[in-house]
């Protein structure tokens, strides 16, 4: 079977969720997800970063003149597009990650019970909390 995109580099993840569990395993499929999306910006952002340095330095201009400039508003229009596909991009492989793992609807076990939650209240003398 040949396998494509980030599917064949599944195998340290696998690992990851046999031995922790599989939140500690979506965490790391996330951050290996956001680490390959910063990519692209970096490389937009080292652009206009070094125009922006070039421009200073042959108008002897202030700096905070450049960072007011049209390229500092594309360059944020660039990341509101990018941060919206990268969010999309991320809850497309989270569901096939989780389709994969059999884990769709999975709810973590940590969450807290009602019936082990305790009433405070703070007594008008001591200021000091009460449980009942």
């Amino acid at each position: 079977m040949v396998t494509v995109g980030y599917l064949k580099n599944m195998q340290p993840l696998n690992f990851i969720k046999d031995y922790f569990g599989e939140k500690m395993a979506f965490y790391f499929a996330w951050l290996i997800h956001y680490t390959g999306w910063l990519i692209p910006p970096m490389i937009v952002g080292i652009i206009i970063s070094v125009s922006m340095a070039i421009r200073n330095s042959e108008d002897k201009k202030d700096v905070t003149e450049y960072l007011n400039s049209p390229i500092s508003i594309v360059y944020g229009l660039f990341m509101m597009l990018w941060v919206t596909a990268f969010n999309e991009s991320w809850i497309r492989k989270q569901n096939s990650i989780g389709n994969m793992w059999l884990v769709r609807g999975f709810e973590d076990a940590t969450t807290e019970c009602e019936n082990f939650k305790a009433d405070t209240v703070i007594d008008p003398d001591t200021q000091h909390q009460i449980k009942i």
